[in-house]
């Protein structure tokens, strides 16, 4: 209930924002100008954040549904070592033979 009460002012201040955003652009290209357009995409960036963390609470306190399926864990880890950014000074290597199948929730 939090999340909402939360969420209900800030969509109203992200509102705001777009219509500042949009009345600034109508404006001659100004030293001014740019500094106001910066404040403005550091206040969107801020409540986005804030929506995000809304976001996660709320994904938080929902009962968790698992959707049972059979995932093959050989292509899981390499899908997932794909979509990971490793640092260049680590080294990331594999060595995986035959992984049986599972039940499981792949998004869990």
């Amino acid at each position: 209930m939090i999340g909402y009460d939360i969420r209900n002012p800030l969509q109203a201040i992200t509102g705001e924002l777009f219509l500042m955003k949009q009345e600034i652009d109508t404006l001659p290209d100004s030293p001014r100008k740019v500094n106001v357009q910066e404040s403005l995409r550091t206040l969107q960036e801020q409540t986005d954040y804030i929506s995000k963390i809304i976001s996660e609470l709320q994904d938080f306190a929902r009962p968790l549904k698992p959707e049972l399926g059979n995932v093959d864990l050989h292509a899981f880890i390499l899908q997932l070592i794909i979509t990971v950014q490793v640092p260049g000074n680590i080294k990331l290597s594999r060595n995986a033979k035959a992984i049986p199948q599972v039940k499981a929730d792949s998004a869990f």
